[in-house]
Formats: C-alpha cells, structure tokens, sequence
C-alpha cells in the first residue's frame, strides 16, 4: 500500500483477502472520503479515537492507554512488529522500542480517511538523526477499539538514512 493523496483517496477503501482468510492490505473502492463535517457520528468517533492514539500514546508516551484504546486481539501487520506481538502489548512495545531509539519523536496527522469501519491515516514521523519518515496506516475498528492495523512505510530508506545500509545505487534512466 502506498500514500495517497487526497484526491486518490477519493476512490475509497476496499479489503483484498489472502488465499488463507486474512486480509492482505487495502484496494479502492469508491466509498471513502476524508472525515470531515459529513462524516457520520461512526466515523468521527473513529477519527478522534485514532488522534488519541496519536497524540497521547505515540506523542505523549502514556502507553497504558493502548489498553482501553486496542481490543485484546489487536494484530499489528506489516508495523514495527509485525504479527510478533498482539494485544495492546504490541503498541505498548512498539512505542517503546520507538522511543527508545528516537526519544524526540513526534508523529503528526497529515489526513484520516474514512469508509465505515475502516480508517486510512496518513502520517509523518519526525525526530533527530533520521528527520521525517510519512507512511499510512489502514485501522478496522470495531466497538470503540481497534481490532488490526496495517502500515506501509520505507524501512529501508530509513535504515539508509541512519547509515546501516550504503545509498541506493542511482538507476540508469535511460532504460
């Protein structure tokens, strides 16, 4: 899955299944669109559930929180530790080893798009060392919790930026 605009956004949210049940990531639809002052009561409940998630666990590093906030089934796919972990202890440790390697991090909503029960939240993570990293994450919630969460980032580009892997060799543009 990659950022998309606004405007890309536009074309909705839609589950694409593996061959096991699981869902693998997210397709478009066109149903989605940016929680704003049409959005139902559902989706304004998610939004501001997800800014908390945002603002107080990740910015202001009160992981107790993720207890009221994640269901106890919570599963993390493709985040820092991906289906390792679950429950509420999977964000609890990913805050943690975050913060442990960038004590200044800040994460930032640049949009939160809405389709029912599932919820697309675009972000940019800064801190010292790495500057800023964006990526997105597909939220399903369900009764006020967050039941699975999927983010897509550049790890890599991360890693490099760090300088624990060389730079990227230039491609040729000529082919």
């Amino acid at each position: 899955m990659t950022r998309l605009s606004s405007r890309q956004w536009g074309q909705g949210i839609r589950a694409r299944w593996c061959g096991d049940g699981r869902r693998a990531h997210a397709d478009r639809t066109p149903t989605a669109s940016p929680v704003g002052a049409s959005a139902s009561a559902a989706e304004k409940s998610n939004a501001a559930l997800l800014r908390r998630v945002v603002d107080e666990i990740w910015n202001g590093s009160n992981v107790e929180l993720a207890d009221e906030l994640f269901a106890p089934c919570y599963a993390n796919h493709g985040g820092i530790i991906t289906d390792v972990v679950s429950g509420p202890e999977a964000i609890k440790l990913g805050v943690a080893l975050c913060r442990s390697a960038f004590p200044d991090l800040q994460v930032s909503v640049d949009e939160l798009v809405s389709d029912g029960n599932l919820v697309e939240l675009a972000w940019t993570a800064r801190a010292t060392g790495p500057g800023s990293l964006s990526g997105t994450t597909l939220i399903r919630l369900a009764d006020g919790h967050i039941l699975e969460s999927w983010t897509s980032w550049n790890p890599v580009g991360l890693v490099r930026r760090l300088g624990l892997l060389p730079p990227a060799e230039p491609t040729d543009p000529e082919h």
